[in-house]
């Protein structure tokens, strides 16, 4: 087990890693985050457009019903 160890600790103090990575992650971390908040707003005014289109849809209905009712 000694022997394992030492040998990580002699490979990982010989090499040297120095490496620019730069915005390469960060892009696609941005859009999937922008993604997410665009899914939540679309299905946030989904939930509150369809009842009210729903509602809008029954009193225009019920109206047009009782004006044909008036006009018999």
């Amino acid at each position: 087990m000694k022997f394992f160890i030492y040998f990580f600790l002699l490979i990982s103090n010989t090499i040297i890693a120095e490496a620019y990575i730069g915005l390469g992650p960060l892009i696609p971390a941005l859009g999937g985050a922008i993604t997410f908040v665009l899914i939540l707003l679309v299905a946030f005014f989904g939930l509150i457009a369809f009842p009210i289109k729903k509602l809008i849809t029954y009193k225009r209905n019920k109206k047009n019903q009782k004006n044909s009712k008036e006009k018999n």
